[in-house]
Order: structure tokens, then C-alpha cells, then sequence
């Protein structure tokens, strides 16, 4: 994947028992500072899986550096730090990165 194209991606976070509001806590507080501080972030959506608890994000960056810059913020290492040492998951997390194949994203 080349610095300048789009990048997409879903991250899947599976919090453990009884753990899965702490976890949505955390990451709101990612998705505060994305809709405040990152432009190159085109999409940033969390939703909760209905089968499951896991926690899935849906992400488009304008470019590579779009999404290391956000891996960089403050908001978003001690949030994932914080999972970390509170041992709020069952397992790491998981990163998906996506191309697109066919389809469209929102029709007008």
C-alpha cells in the first residue's frame, strides 16, 4: 500500500466479560479526538457487533500518513494503553486493512 493511496480498515476489539462499557468508554474518547483534530480521518465509525460483544470501528484515511498520525495522538496510546493495563480484552486486538474490490459507499 503506497504512503499516498486511501486506507481503510476495521479494527475489532473483544473486551472481556462484563468489561465491554469500560472498553466503549475508552474508545469514545478516541472518537472525540478524531472528529475534533483529524481531517486526513474520512470515516471513523464504532459500532457494536448484534451476535457478539465486540467492539468494530470502520476507518478511511486520506493516506498512510493520515493513519499513522492518528496512531499517534495522545487520545488514541493512552486509551489503547489503558486496555492494556486494565486487561479489559480477551484477546489483541485485531486490524483488518481493506481494498476496495466492488460497490459503492453511500448512495445519493
Amino acid at each position: 500500500m503506497a504512503e499516498t493511496e486511501a486506507v481503510t480498515l476495521i479494527a475489532i476489539l473483544s473486551p472481556k466479560p462484563g468489561k465491554k462499557e469500560r472498553v466503549i468508554e475508552l474508545m469514545k474518547k478516541i472518537v472525540d479526538g478524531v472528529i475534533a483534530n483529524e481531517m486526513g480521518a474520512l470515516q471513523y465509525e464504532m459500532f457494536e457487533d448484534i451476535n457478539t460483544q465486540e467492539i468494530c470501528f470502520v476507518e478511511k484515511y486520506a493516506d498512510g500518513a493520515a493513519q499513522k498520525l492518528h496512531e499517534n495522538t495522545a487520545y488514541f496510546t493512552e486509551s489503547i494503553g489503558a486496555l492494556v493495563k486494565e486487561d479489559l480484552l480477551s484477546k489483541d486486538y485485531e486490524l483488518r486493512f481493506l481494498k476496495t474490490t466492488a460497490g459503492f459507499h453511500v448512495r445519493s
